[in-house]
């Protein structure tokens, strides 16, 4: 469980470093109305970006999390 928060947390980590990015480049399509639903779906497609680059290694923060976790609980449960 806790190599999965630790993935979590970095993929929410990623997700929210992506965000500033596409806010500029990603502009609602005139031809197709952007709106609401286009702004929903691109915050769920930046979601899907940070879990898959995480699963995929990401920037190595979850690795970093994991052992603090674990120190963490190590201390607590000597």
């Amino acid at each position: 469980r806790i190599n999965s928060a630790a993935q979590d947390f970095e993929a929410s980590y990623l997700t929210e470093m992506l965000r500033p990015m596409f806010k500029d480049v990603n502009k609602p399509d005139p031809v197709f109305g952007g709106g609401k639903g286009e702004e929903i779906f691109n915050g769920m497609m930046l979601d899907q970006y940070g879990k898959i680059m995480a699963k995929a290694g990401g920037v190595g923060l979850a690795k970093y999390v994991r052992d603090e976790m674990i120190r963490i609980q190590e201390a607590r449960n000597p």
